[in-house]
């Protein structure tokens, strides 16, 4: 099994799986990796539709940010959500306390380390780490 990094089924044509989507021989593990790639709550009471969740993802990553904000008080940090290569669910959440520490220290608890989001002196962005810092001055 392979996840495809853009579209078309590899003979030239347009109508294959599209980006993130995986290749598996076994459908049960194809459906369950797609499910880990949705939009979804992963707070318990949100999950369970039993108990009144949402059945269904969210259709952008600022929905469910909202959400998260809304009902939970938390956040996923923007800037691991753009870089960092994760399921959805891995992201860390964040109180807003907690958010601009992440920002400013990292997090140095994980395996691995994930140091503290620079900030560009220039335009004042936050770039996910170092090298990505040294290629936003580059381009710049």
């Amino acid at each position: 099994s392979a996840i495809a990094k853009g579209g078309g089924d590899g003979n030239g044509e347009g109508n294959g799986p599209k980006e993130g989507h995986i290749f598996s021989p076994d459908a049960e593990i194809a459906k369950l990796v797609s499910q880990l790639q949705d939009l979804r709550c992963w707070f318990p009471e949100c999950r369970d539709s039993s108990k009144g969740g949402m059945p269904g993802p969210f259709a952008s990553f600022r929905e469910l940010q909202s959400h998260l904000d809304r009902q939970h008080r938390r956040a996923v940090c923007d800037v691991c959500h753009d870089y960092r290569e994760c399921f959805p669910c891995e992201q860390f959440l964040y109180d807003r306390r907690d958010l601009g520490r992440h920002m400013r220290e990292g997090e140095h608890h994980t395996v691995p380390v994930f140091e503290a989001h620079p900030v560009c002196r220039f335009c004042k962005a936050r770039l996910f780490d170092r090298s990505h810092l040294f290629d936003h001055l580059r381009k710049q």
